[in-house]
């Protein structure tokens, strides 16, 4: 009944050994597999690089507190996009279905407690296609059911099915095909994203998976499973990540206080909309998203006077 874990390493020893202590801090960590993937050194890489490839690599063999611990290391550099796809794919047709963590997403004690019982709660439920772990800020939390459905995968700690996983589709002749019909690009952008474009850096060389995920749930009707409040912490926003992403507001995200199993029907939650919009639009110097940021931290603050938590 315990899934196994997928987790994903490169070159950044710091933020491996903050996500790693995270995660053998874990209830029932004792008893998950784990499975170590440690991608390999680029033809360009400078000694630095090199250094921090090995470390890596030396802190993977010194994980204890496991199952069972499997370590993969790559002799060349694949890549995060083509890791994570052959790397899931390899639990996943073994025992499943799968949780997923990079190198810089920090876990809440009861993560692996949390995605164990949903992986088991909507196993056979075939609509549910994926699992989110991470909750990004806004002041929408506060209004939002504890736990919801939407038709957005977010990719920071989740999981999912074997018979899902299976559909994944990273054909862009027919996505093209797909987001040409006015209705489904509107749905893929919940009507003021750009989601779209992520498939553009993907026409020459593959860079990318989630997007290609993200569509296939999409094109398939498919759910999300998500949580008002974080079960992970992304700590990799500052630069040093291979997408060189610097977005310091997205590292507070605020964790549960504790994990407490609901159940709720399986259909979209339009405030859940609503809350992704808000969420994933760009940021911007307005004054109303300086209001709605002090309004996130009054409530961030107060929470524990008024709030019933998960």
């Amino acid at each position: 009944m315990i899934a196994p874990i997928c987790l994903f390493l490169y070159n950044r020893p710091i933020h491996s050994e903050q996500t790693i202590k995270a995660l053998m801090n874990a209830k029932n960590a004792n008893n998950s597999k784990l499975f170590v993937f440690c991608d390999g050194i680029k033809p360009n890489a400078t000694p630095q690089d090199i250094a921090n490839v090995n470390e890596v690599r030396r802190i993977a063999d010194h994980i204890k507190g496991f199952q069972q611990i499997t370590v993969i290391r790559q002799e060349l550099n694949q890549g995060l996009g083509k890791s994570i796809i052959d790397g899931v794919s390899r639990v996943i047709n073994q025992f499943g279905k799968v949780i997923v963590l990079e190198d810089d997403h920090v876990i809440h004690e009861d993560f692996l407690d949390y995605m164990n019982y949903y992986l088991n709660e909507y196993q056979e439920n075939t609509k549910v296609m994926h699992l989110s772990g991470f909750a990004r800020n806004t002041y929408l939390q506060f209004l939002m059911p504890r736990v919801f459905f939407s038709r957005y995968m977010d990719c920071w700690g989740w999981g999912t099915w074997a018979n899902r996983w299976c559909l994944l589709n990273t054909n862009l002749n027919e996505i093209d095909e797909y987001l040409a019909i006015e209705k489904n690009l509107k749905n893929f952008n919940f009507n003021k994203l750009d989601y779209h474009t992520y498939f553009d850096q993907n026409r020459i060389i593959f860079k990318t998976w989630a997007i290609f995920w993200y569509y296939t749930i999409q094109a398939n009707k498919g759910l999300c499973f998500m949580s008002r409040f974080s079960y992970v912490k992304n700590i990799g926003n500052d630069g040093s990540g291979s997408n060189e992403v610097v977005k310091t507001n997205e590292l507070a995200s605020n964790f549960v206080k504790k994990f407490k199993p609901r159940k709720i029907k399986v259909e979209e939650s339009w405030l859940g909309e609503k809350y992704i919009q808000d969420a994933y639009a760009k940021r911007s110097k307005k004054r109303l998203n300086r209001v709605k940021q002090f309004l996130h931290k009054v409530l961030s603050e107060t929470r524990n006077y008024f709030l019933i938590e998960n």
